[in-house]
């Protein structure tokens, strides 16, 4: 029952596991857009925090 139980708990890891290696495989297609975002995002967020303050 146990040895069952582990099996269906793997198989219930496994579409959990394949979701992340899709994004890491779109990721390399717009690495240049997303390392520019991610830094001008940051920079609007505390912009807006400034004058807000």
């Amino acid at each position: 029952m146990a040895r069952r139980k582990k099996s269906k708990s793997k198989k219930q890891n496994h579409p959990v596991k394949q979701q992340p290696i899709i994004i890491i495989n779109e990721v390399p297609k717009n690495t240049q857009w997303a390392v520019l975002l991610v830094p001008v995002f940051n920079w609007l967020i505390e912009i807006l925090k400034n004058y807000w303050n």
